[in-house]
């Protein structure tokens, strides 16, 4: 026989907790309540899993289609100049950096010169940007007492003033070299020839 103050607990009643239906006033079982609400969420989450992979599956396409055009060897060397020039060494060429640059290695150069002429001209312009910038550019104090440059791929790539911008920030002589004498209409624009159509 136990001892009177070693008696066992009784066992706790089962309890069901109830809800408040806001829809239809009814009170109902949590469990009952919420298993939709799980169901909906189940679905939901079959569905993100199925847009991520149809989205990494776009993305690859995306990129090995880039790869093809004739423009990525030149958008690659380009990007190599700038991680050099502007000391980027663990930057990544990227399809969103790619889709920057390209605007301008397809639209600049001499149209009427054969393409790989043409798309050589304007990789000359998109390294003379580059070096642009290389040497014109904002800089800003970080409180670790360090200079932060400002010489972003965006800065350059962002859009098409950013560009003429950075091509007449060049070193006089690289302007020279890339666009040769300039006439004097171009002197007037600013030393950077309009895109010709």
């Amino acid at each position: 026989m136990p001892a009177r103050h070693l008696r066992s607990a009784p066992e706790p009643a089962e309890t069901t907790l109830l809800v408040l239906d806001p829809a239809s006033g009814d009170t109902m079982p949590l469990s009952q309540y919420t298993q939709p609400l799980e169901d909906q969420v189940a679905g939901l989450q079959r569905d993100v899993r199925g847009w991520t992979s149809r989205y990494a599956e776009l993305k690859r396409e995306k990129e090995a289609e880039a790869e093809e055009s004739p423009t990525w060897p030149a958008a690659v060397r380009v990007f190599d100049h700038w991680r050099r020039a502007c000391r980027h060494p663990r930057s990544q060429f990227t399809l969103d950096r790619f889709e920057m640059v390209r605007p301008f290695l397809e639209k600049y150069g001499d149209k009427r010169k054969p393409e790989p002429e043409r798309l050589e001209d304007a990789e000359a312009l998109c390294m003379l940007a580059v070096d642009g910038i290389a040497l014109d550019h904002y800089e800003s104090p970080l409180k670790n007492g360090k200079t932060m440059h400002h010489t972003g791929w965006h800065l350059i790539f962002g859009e098409a003033d950013l560009f003429e911008k950075r091509c007449n920030s060049a070193p006089a002589e690289r302007i020279r070299e890339v666009m040769g004498a300039p006439a004097p209409e171009q002197q007037t624009l600013g030393g950077i020839p309009a895109p010709k159509s």
